[in-house]
């Protein structure tokens, strides 16, 4: 369990299914988070759940973000975690309105920066940016996150292919 001021990142619950399915089935993040636009069913999101909560796969670490009252509010995970070349991939996804705009995703990116180079011993984080996605753009600038490329055409939203932004964040040893 990590703990901000405003948020703790903590371990997977069984529970959570039933706050992330109705963040996995909005439009609006899907296309914000770069998802496929299928829709996911319950006995989806639960396979998910069971197959995550049993997973011993050092590659994968996903967290729920909650408020200080341990309200799922979004999640977090470093993926494709490579101890050879101590790097890995960001994701977030802020999935409760309310919670949007009041400084979790900059915590719960903080928080999980220093545990992924001083706890993971990495060096660096790369996270994929879809250029409509203004706000995240502005986040990652803000806790230093470099841009490293951009994917022209890479992702199909609504009638139209978007550029992605590659940008990274690295460690002391980066």
């Amino acid at each position: 369990m990590l703990k901000g001021e405003k948020i703790v990142l903590r371990p997977l619950k069984e529970s959570d299914w039933s706050k992330t399915i109705s963040w996995r089935n909005d439009l609006m993040i899907k296309k914000l988070a770069m998802m496929h636009p299928f829709p996911i069913t319950e006995m989806v999101e639960k396979q998910w759940y069971e197959k995550m909560l049993a997973s011993t796969d050092p590659g994968v670490v996903y967290f729920t973000i909650t408020d200080n009252e341990d309200q799922p509010v979004g999640f977090i995970s470093l993926t494709r975690i490579s101890y050879t070349h101590r790097n890995c991939y960001l994701g977030i996804v802020i999935g409760e309105p309310e919670a949007r705009g009041r400084g979790y995703g900059y915590e719960a990116v903080t928080l999980i920066s220093d545990y992924a180079f001083n706890k993971l011993n990495l060096r660096k984080i790369t996270v994929e940016v879809v250029e409509i996605n203004k706000s995240a753009l502005a986040l990652y600038e803000k806790l230093g996150f470099i841009e490293e490329g951009r994917m022209k055409k890479q992702f199909y939203s609504d009638g139209a292919f978007l550029d992605v932004f590659i940008m990274s964040l690295s460690g002391t040893e980066g």
